[in-house]
């Protein structure tokens, strides 16, 4: 990190911290999207719910990680919104795949509890969107 400000240093450091932060809200959106669903739909389309939920959560993400996460490369970035728009639907539908099949694998596979399927997905989901938004969404 040599030639780098303390303060550059710090927004480099804590962006995982923010992307962590705008993940919370995300999986709020998305575990409250599926307790809700749960609820109000047919037993047997649990994956399905997962799916959905999980893609609320996707419309609050972009927004908060292109202004607040990934900010300065954003807009540093000569790529225009709809291009770095289009690699986050890209890595979101990656994600989703991803989300989903750990989901179903730990619920459906191991016989794992509903909450712990979805901390599984969630957990798996986070660092394969970070890393991935990191070095080729936003940048």
């Amino acid at each position: 990190m040599a030639g780098k400000t303390e303060s550059a240093r710090w927004r480099e450091w804590s962006q995982p911290l923010r992307y962590g932060a705008v993940g919370l809200v995300n999986t709020a959106i998305d575990w409250v999207g599926y307790a809700l669903g749960i609820a109000l739909l047919p037993q047997g389309v649990d994956a399905w719910i997962k799916g959905a939920s999980f893609l609320a959560g996707v419309l609050s993400s972009y927004f908060f990680n292109a202004r607040w996460t990934f900010r300065e490369q954003f807009q540093a970035s000569d790529r225009c919104a709809g291009r770095a728009l289009g690699r986050f639907l890209v890595v979101s539908g990656v994600c989703l795949a991803l989300n989903t099949a750990t989901f179903a694998l730990v619920f459906s596979g191991w016989q794992a509890g509903r909450w712990a399927a979805l901390a599984a997905a969630t957990a798996v989901t986070f660092v394969c969107g970070f890393w991935l938004n990191r070095v080729w969404t936003f940048r």
